[in-house]
């Protein structure tokens, strides 16, 4: 698995799925809980920053020195935010930007040449970021409670759902026994489930990327 910038990155004809993931909170989760296994190797994890900057991104690798040579699969990794059918435009938006094929459905993989593929945090369809699907996969339901019952005995139960989920997320890695993890770490840590539906929907995008790019019988790659 090999971490990019918009300066540095390169196609690599081994690493033939580019998977844009949005932030460096999320690229070091998804480094820790699912890239680092060998099954994933093929991916090339690149960090294109905020939302504002992925049409940008995109349009700026999809110009790089092999790209079309080299790449066979794309993904798009973000958090659905408020409006998940605004995140989907987003996407889509970016992708025909930098001249690729546009994919429709969230977490599946359309076939193409690049192929191309989004999945949104929280992974249920709804609306929501990458630290819902952590509190979702939080595997002590007493401790989540008290670090929910922290919000209201702070008078902070009225804020924005994902500012609330993101605060959550922070209070249960400050009662673990390494409080300074940062999200990536506690990943590593084991603090969060990766079995539960949300994660396992992540991973097996990851996974359907990987297939895609895969050559095939007689050497060619199917798209």
């Amino acid at each position: 698995m090999t971490s990019a910038s918009t300066r540095s990155y390169t196609p690599q004809e081994d690493k033939p799925v580019l998977l844009l993931i949005e932030g460096a909170n999320a690229f070091y989760f998804l480094k820790s809980l699912f890239l680092f296994r060998p099954e994933f190797h093929g991916i090339c994890a690149y960090d294109f920053g905020s939302i504002s900057q992925l049409k940008l991104q995109m349009e700026t690798i999809a110009k790089a020195p092999n790209f079309r040579r080299f790449t066979k699969a794309v993904g798009v990794v973000r958090d659905a935010e408020l409006d998940p059918n605004s995140a989907v435009d987003s996407i889509r938006g970016a992708y025909r930007s930098a001249g690729m094929s546009e994919p429709k459905v969230d977490g599946s993989v359309l076939p193409g040449s690049p192929a191309t593929g989004f999945f949104l945090f929280p992974g249920d369809g709804g609306a929501g970021c990458l630290e819902n699907a952590c509190l979702g996969a939080y595997r002590n339901q007493q401790e989540l409670d008290c670090a929910k019952g922290f919000l209201t005995c702070a008078g902070r139960a009225a804020r924005n759902a994902n500012w609330q989920a993101k605060a959550v997320v922070h209070a249960l890695i400050a009662i673990s026994d390494k409080p300074e993890m940062t999200l990536g770490e506690s990943a590593r840590a084991g603090l969060w489930n990766p079995t539960v539906p949300a994660l396992a929907s992540a991973e097996k995008f990851l996974r359907e990327l990987c297939d895609t790019a895969k050559p095939q019988a007689g050497g060619e790659l199917e798209y």
